[in-house]
């Protein structure tokens, strides 16, 4: 271990010292890192590209064949909104994890004609079962999220993942709301494996980190080099751009204008999902 990291810094100390004695060597030295670089470059891109098309590409088991559609063309059809609030827990989670009781909030959406079901939980721990579920109005696994974890191999587990990812891009809602006239609105999320970017319109904050720009830094030698003098690059980032989706999803939710066609707008908000990156007043949180 640090035996090990001593004798490697003593060698690559000695080969320094060699290499700036001798113009000709460090020339050569040069040419030979920057070929390195950049064939660790496109290995880490190439790696992260690759991942993406297999998201964007898999084939989905799970897609629904959705039956012929029935339309009224003179019904009114009203808009729809869907705002998914990302692990937001039951009464129960909320009083025996925070010590926050949520009755009187619940309460007050009963009073106001919402209809709450109580008790409610997720069917999965994880988001692209969920979001694929509601999406296509069918499970993806069984309803109660049995076998996730004691059948699956790791490999089978990220394919139906991304299959479930695949099934959300091309959901059996969606093409039903689009075959009655409606248009469809999502929201960056900053979580690729879920977002919809193909919508008729996909609101995004003017400039944030993408996953794949975020896994790309994490793969270079920036990544481990700002942890070790304690600056905190992608925790920082991370916090800020979601603070930043959040506020801005928000905001255009409360400025959308009403369109003679109806809109499905579906806004999938990562809170109250860690990482907490505000105050229960809804100030920045470091």
């Amino acid at each position: 271990g640090s035996a090990a990291a001593a004798v490697a810094a003593v060698a690559a100390g000695y080969l320094l010292t060699r290499i700036v004695r001798s113009p000709r060597h460090a020339r050569a030295a040069n040419r030979f890192l920057n070929v390195a670089a950049a064939a660790l470059v496109i290995v880490a891109a190439g790696a992260l590209f690759a991942d993406q098309a297999r998201n964007i590409d898999s084939a989905s088991p799970y897609r629904s064949n959705a039956g012929t559609v029935v339309i009224d063309s003179n019904a009114w059809r009203p808009s729809i909104f869907v705002v998914m609030l990302d692990a937001y827990g039951g009464l129960d989670t909320l009083a025996e994890s925070y010590d926050y009781d949520n009755a009187p909030f619940l309460q007050s959406l009963s009073k106001n004609g919402f209809h709450v079901v109580q008790p409610f939980h997720s069917n999965y721990p994880y988001t692209e079962f969920s979001v694929a579920t509601l999406l296509n109005m069918r499970y993806e696994l069984h309803p109660d999220g049995s076998g996730l974890n004691e059948t699956f191999t790791l490999d089978a587990k990220h394919a139906r993942l991304m299959s479930a990812s695949e099934s959300v891009r091309d959901s059996r809602v969606v093409r039903d709301l689009k075959r009655m006239g409606y248009r469809h609105l999502t929201f960056q999320t900053g979580f690729s494996s879920v977002e919809i970017p193909s919508a008729d319109q996909h609101f995004a904050p003017e400039r944030t980190i993408s996953d794949l720009e975020g896994e790309f830094i994490n793969q270079t030698m920036l990544a481990p080099l700002l942890r070790a003098i304690g600056a905190p690059y992608h925790r920082y980032f991370q916090a800020r751009d979601h603070r930043r989706r959040v506020a801005f999803t928000c905001e255009t939710l409360l400025r959308l204008e009403v369109e003679e066609a109806p809109q499905f707008v579906w806004a999938h908000l990562l809170i109250p999902h860690q990482p907490f990156v505000f105050d229960a007043e809804g100030n920045p949180k470091a």
